[in-house]
């Protein structure tokens, strides 16, 4: 189980091109002989490249952040647009403002962890 031997480089290939690649998923990294624990953590840093900041995917992730943030805007202005009148549509409207501002910053979140993950290099930091 140890992994004071193994060059850094190696170990960070051997972790992206195996069967599963179960660290992207976050997986505890274990030796697939006698199972212990590596101490290892896999950290990912942005690549300031072209390639990779104006790849399809990228471009793909930035549209569909746009048109979230498009549908946002738009469902809030017909909530704002409904008729004031009653306390009780105050308090219902802003509810659902609130709701649509929640959802929309959650997949906002997810959609920027999809993107780093594309346009990122993982890199294997050990743990002392």
């Amino acid at each position: 189980g140890s992994i004071s031997k193994v060059h850094v480089r190696c170990l960070e290939k051997w972790i992206l091109n195996r069967p599963g690649n179960r660290a992207a998923a976050g997986d505890n990294l274990q030796c697939e002989i006698c199972h212990a624990q590596y101490r290892v953590a896999l950290r990912h840093r942005l690549r300031f490249d072209t390639s990779s900041l104006c790849s399809c995917s990228s471009c793909s992730h930035l549209v569909e952040a746009c048109l979230l943030l498009l549908s946002m805007t738009l469902m809030l202005g017909i909530l704002i647009e409904e008729p004031r009148s009653l306390v009780a549509n105050r308090v219902a409207i802003t509810a659902m403002a609130a709701i649509v501002v929640v959802c929309t910053s959650l997949a906002l979140y997810r959609l920027y962890i999809r993107w780093f993950r594309t346009v990122s290099v993982p890199r294997v930091a050990l743990l002392v």
